[in-house]
């Protein structure tokens, strides 16, 4: 697949997760849950509105699958064409984490200022390192942070393979590094990985040109699968 060819249904489904989240985030925080309304307020709109924004971890599996096609697919190319080069991309996936970390953890840091709250020193470190959820909560309690923790442990299990695969000599420093994620997910839900993993295994397929037919039908399966038979706890 040519890398600079443009899919606008990407971009659908990427407004329509994002838009998701900041819904059910949005709800969760200024609504009272649905089982607390008194019974004249349970119409069929109430109803219609709640439904539709309860799908948060829904968008946020998408997310992680897009993630899976986008970065994992295009990457596991790249090494079978022998075009990936480790050290470029490293930089432009720690570039991508920090660009939404930094921010997001100073914004934290200023509402809570501004609440008279104080900041967990050990909390702020861990989130920089991307251990909220393995070692630390999210910083102050900002929940969503924690899906940039899964991020940046996609993205590194993806660096140590590049790197054991790409090596001259084969170091064993990769392979500990592979053990290493791997232990992490022990901690963290692995589902979110197999997510990722289907995302780049369906850039494999539709890269082999396969009808968009079969690649709708192929896409339609996973999310059936995964959604309705998996249990995520998020």
């Amino acid at each position: 697949m040519n890398d600079k060819k443009h899919l606008p249904w990407l971009d659908l489904f990427r407004f329509i997760a994002a838009f998701e989240v900041l819904a059910a985030h949005t709800r969760g925080f200024l609504f009272v849950e649905y089982n607390a309304l008194i019974s004249e307020s349970k119409t069929t709109f109430t109803a219609a509105f709640f439904a539709l924004t309860r799908m948060g971890s829904e968008a946020v599996i998408i997310f992680f699958v897009l993630s899976g096609f986008l970065v994992g697919g295009k990457s596991i190319e790249r090494l079978n064409n022998g075009t990936f080069r480790n050290k470029d991309y490293i930089i432009d996936r720690m570039v991508r984490i920090i660009l939404p970390l930094i921010p997001a953890l100073l914004l934290t840091i200023i509402c809570e200022f501004i609440a008279s709250k104080s900041v967990s020193l050990i909390e702020l470190v861990g989130n920089l390192f991307s251990l909220q959820g393995i070692l630390v909560k999210p910083l102050s309690g900002n929940a969503p942070l924690w899906s940039l923790s899964y991020e940046f442990w996609f993205y590194l299990l993806l660096f140590f393979v590049g790197g054991m695969l790409l090596s001259k000599v084969k170091n064993w420093v990769w392979f500990l590094g592979i053990v290493l994620v791997l232990i992490v997910f022990t901690v963290l839900n692995a589902a979110y990985l197999f997510c990722w993993i289907i995302g780049a295994a369906v850039y494999l397929y539709k890269s082999k040109k396969k009808s968009n037919l079969f690649f709708f039908i192929w896409y339609s399966r996973f999310f059936r699968l995964t959604l309705f038979n998996t249990n995520f706890t998020r």
